[in-house]
């Protein structure tokens, strides 16, 4: 069975720190309510380069994750349970995610909920 958006805190950290206007402003939660939120793909986000190739998308999806993971770190109390090199293959793993125009949100999600432990579990 694939991953479900839903109402747990993995769905809900991508979804605030993605919409809330003092983090990354992607989306306005008016136009996407949380319940079609998982559905949001990847190329809608605002900082998803329109033109140029893969690797200027990598390059501003690398950009976009450091500042995504900081919020995400500090405001969801995200703990890594890993290894300095399995982090960063856990950020490659976000970075080629954000730099695919078809992932969604839900496919965001789902990556997060499998690598972090957050406070509340």
């Amino acid at each position: 069975m694939s991953y479900q958006w839903k109402d747990n805190i993995a769905c809900k950290a991508v979804y605030e720190t993605m919409s809330r206007q003092d983090r990354m402003n992607q989306f306005d939660k008016n136009l996407v309510p949380f319940a079609k939120a998982g559905n949001y793909k990847i190329a809608d986000l605002k900082y998803f380069p329109r033109a140029g190739d893969i690797d200027e998308r990598k390059a501003a999806a690398h950009g976009f994750c450091d500042g995504f993971l900081e919020y995400l770190l500090s405001d969801y109390s995200v703990t890594w349970e890993v290894s300095g090199e399995d982090i960063k293959q856990i950020v490659q793993e976000i970075v080629d995610l954000l730099s695919t125009a078809d992932k969604t949100l839900t496919d965001l999600a789902a990556l997060l909920d499998s690598k972090f432990k957050y406070a509340d579990e």
